[in-house]
């Protein structure tokens, strides 16, 4: 476990904070979540994927809690393994003062299962994370198209 946590904090990277659109932001104490996206599904199960930037003077820990749209919200990582095609499951994401991470394909992501229905390209979603040690964040998740390589910005300019 300890090497799971200490392989999701060397994949952090240093960034600046940049201005973003109001509806893709959800911002709490100096903690930015945005461009939350998941792909079009057919499955009961689906991806979530976004940026956070830990603008406060403190270690967050990013945590999974809820979606509007599933049973159940877990922060997974793409296989460690090469022989595996199981998602490791994650207790948490640490996230140093000044730092971003990203969730993405093949990367860390929040996995979504028990979807009610299948997903549709151009919807969306809420869901909530938890950054610890902070109040739960409240995202807005687009649904891009099955095959997209990442958030589209088509209704924003950022």
């Amino acid at each position: 476990m300890k090497r799971i946590i200490a392989l999701a904090a060397a994949l952090l990277l240093p960034m600046a904070a940049t201005a973003q659109d109001g509806d893709h932001v959800s911002e709490s104490n100096g903690v930015r979540v945005m461009h939350a996206w998941t792909h079009a599904t057919d499955t009961d199960s689906a991806r979530v994927y976004f940026e956070i930037e830990n603008g406060s003077d403190q270690i967050v820990s990013l945590q999974a809690l809820d979606a509007s749209v599933g049973i159940d919200v877990a922060l997974k990582a793409a296989p460690l393994d090469a022989n595996s095609s199981e998602p490791v499951g994650l207790p948490e994401l640490p996230i140093a003062p000044n730092n971003t991470a990203t969730l993405e394909p093949e990367g860390m992501f929040m996995q979504i299962t028990g979807l009610d229905e299948p997903l549709s390209a151009g919807d969306r979603f809420e869901m909530q994370v938890e950054i610890l040690p902070f109040e739960p964040l409240t995202l807005e998740v687009a649904i891009e198209e099955k095959d997209a390589a990442g958030h589209s910005h088509a209704d924003h300019t950022q």
